[in-house]
């Protein structure tokens, strides 16, 4: 991938939800078409919630997942 793609995770309260599960989101910054197929490829099991421009071919993409617990989360990260 790109140099410039960053990524912002942030975790869901749990009681927002109110299934016992954490839930997460993940913002990808600096992807372009290009790299968009392998973020896609490297997210699987990752929901797209939105997507977005962050100015020229900069695109931002939207992420959601839950885990079952924080092990699995940990496991994965």
């Amino acid at each position: 991938m790109e140099d410039n793609v960053k990524a912002t995770v942030w975790k869901i309260p749990l009681d927002y939800y109110k299934d016992n599960k954490y839930h997460y989101r993940m913002q990808i910054e600096g992807t372009t078409k290009r790299t968009e197929k392998k973020v896609l490829e490297y997210l699987q099991g990752w929901r797209k919630i939105g997507h977005g421009f962050g100015g020229g071919e900069n695109l931002f993409l939207l992420f959601a997942k839950s885990f079952k617990d924080e092990k699995t989360w940990k496991k994965w990260v």
